[in-house]
């Protein structure tokens, strides 16, 4: 064997060992204990092994492994839920918290506002933990510095100055944020603080938080600052520059991980909580919301656009009033019951035409079934009731039932049922969207009133017009009266005039 081969095999086998020997100090340390990074790949392993519950749903394609603990994707429009798994527990959101407290920030306050930051707000946070920086006691900006430093740079000092200046105190803002919450519908959320730092008691979940920001997207200020990649932040209350320009979301325009179609989003991290990312993208027509909490770097970033892709691949948009032909209100087959409550009758609803629902795209509208729901009933928005679509009992959009403008609270449909009395219709109370059988009567006063005096007008006209017509023309029970004439009537003949012997005096 030459020089040159012995060379060749000493070479590969330190090549060989090199590669080795890694591997076995990332799996065990000196004790032979399980390394932090194996123990972090078994975690992984774990989470990836959780149910997706969606992909339970018949026809529903299958979604794709997940690393993180929770995930959802939702779309915004209609709140269909795409992809889900374990949505529903209880997990830390870390800085994502911060999506709720911009949204208070808006509704509670004007951009304009001028925020002043207390000794709490600079100093009551961990060091090292302030993000946007630079920012000193008694220093002031405006709410819109504050908030972009909030949603781009994941500012704690800016949660608890604006906390401070919307509600006081940052317990009495985390009221707010718990009222918030039920409003829009969170099942397992506490919030106890702005920013997300770590609490045992502030805890929140995927399905949550896509509610949030399902509901915080439709305010157009909140949808600016989560919608911003950059903004160029003014120096600080000393002269020194903020260099820290780009939202910390790293698959908006330019970033690391560029997610075609993504438009915002907020990061979060703390040790306990993990990493922890909302994400909202918009293509054909749909705006997804991705959350995934509890997850490892960079897993959060390549999870994300995992489902994103999943969603918009596999599932469409399709608006509901312009698929609907079962339910038109025209059609004498409305709602097709056993009771025909529209027909015969000209319609005073009509169906919402910005409805949709959210379908597999190898699926066709009909595949969906509707259900009449009166939950939704709004007066105030003229609101009578929804249509709501199931897929294999999945829910998948709605559309509303709008009274037309100018129509009675109560209305009265003709009734086309065997189960009706004569005299008696279908009756619809829009107060509390109940639909029940009684005798149709009016009971609106004022209408019994025109009534009453229409009645008295018609019968005045006609007494009137019948003593003009016996004046005008008598009816004579003789036949020899003709009008005022009386046939062979014979005149008088004038008295006869005898002298008298007063006649010619004269008084």
């Amino acid at each position: 064997m030459n020089l040159k081969k012995i060379i060749v095999i000493i070479l590969s086998a330190v090549l060989a060992f090199g590669f080795v020997l890694p591997v076995h100090a990332t799996r065990n340390n000196s004790n032979g204990e399980i390394s932090e990074d194996e123990t972090a790949i078994d975690e992984a392993q774990l989470r990836a092994a959780i149910p997706i519950e969606t992909n339970e749903i018949e026809g529903w394609p299958d979604g794709p492994v997940c690393y993180a603990q929770s995930a959802i994707v939702m779309e915004a429009s209609t709140g269909t839920i795409i992809y889900e798994k374990n949505s529903h527990e209880q997990l830390y959101p870390a800085s994502i918290t911060k999506i709720m407290t911009s949204l208070l920030a808006v509704e509670n306050a004007s951009l304009s506002d001028t925020v002043t930051f207390s000794h709490n707000s600079v100093f009551g946070i961990p060091a090292g933990s302030s993000i946007v920086g630079g920012i000193d006691e008694d220093d002031q900006y405006s709410m819109e510095f504050c908030l972009y430093g909030l949603m781009l740079l994941s500012g704690n000092e800016t949660a608890i100055a604006i906390a401070e200046h919307v509600a006081g105190s940052t317990d009495a803002f985390a009221d707010l944020m718990n009222q918030k919450a039920a409003e829009v519908g969170c099942l397992n959320t506490h919030f106890v603080n702005p920013h997300g730092l770590h609490d045992p008691d502030h805890y929140t979940s995927a399905y949550d938080m896509a509610m949030i920001t399902k509901y915080a997207i439709q305010n157009p200020d909140f949808k600016r600052f989560i919608c911003t990649a950059t903004y160029d932040f003014p120096p600080t209350s000393k002269g020194e520059i903020r260099y820290d320009k780009r939202n910390h979301h790293k698959m908006m325009e330019g970033g690391v991980y560029e997610y075609p179609g993504c438009i915002g989003g907020k990061t979060g991290y703390t040790s306990d909580a993990g990493q922890t990312l909302v994400t909202l993208a918009e293509r054909d027509g749909m705006t997804l919301i991705c959350v995934v909490l509890k997850e490892t770097k960079p897993d959060h970033w390549t999870d994300s656009a995992t489902l994103l892709d999943y969603g918009f691949q596999n599932f469409q948009k399709l608006n509901i009033s312009e698929n609907e032909e079962n339910f038109s209100i025209d059609n004498a087959n409305f709602f097709h019951t056993d009771s025909n409550i529209f027909g015969n009758t000209n319609p005073l609803i009509e169906i919402n035409k910005s409805g949709s629902i959210i379908i597999p795209k190898n699926s066709v509208f009909t595949d969906s079934t509707p259900a009449l729901n009166f939950d939704k009933a709004d007066e105030a928005h003229n609101i009578v009731a929804s249509l709501d679509y199931s897929f294999f009992g999945h829910f998948v959009g709605y559309t509303t039932l709008d009274l037309m403008t100018g129509t009675s609270d109560n209305f009265n449909f003709a009734a086309n049922s065997s189960d009706l009395n004569d005299g008696e219709n279908l009756v619809m109370n829009t107060e509390n969207g109940e639909i029940t059988v009684k005798a149709a009567k009016d009971n609106n006063i004022s209408k019994i009133i025109i009534f009453l005096l229409i009645g008295i007008i018609i019968l005045v006209l006609l007494v009137v017009i019948t003593l003009f017509a016996l004046k005008k023309f008598q009816v004579a029970s003789n036949k020899d009266y003709v009008g005022k004439k009386i046939k062979n009537k014979k005149k008088r003949s004038k008295p006869k005039k005898y002298p008298s012997k007063y006649d010619n005096l004269k008084f």
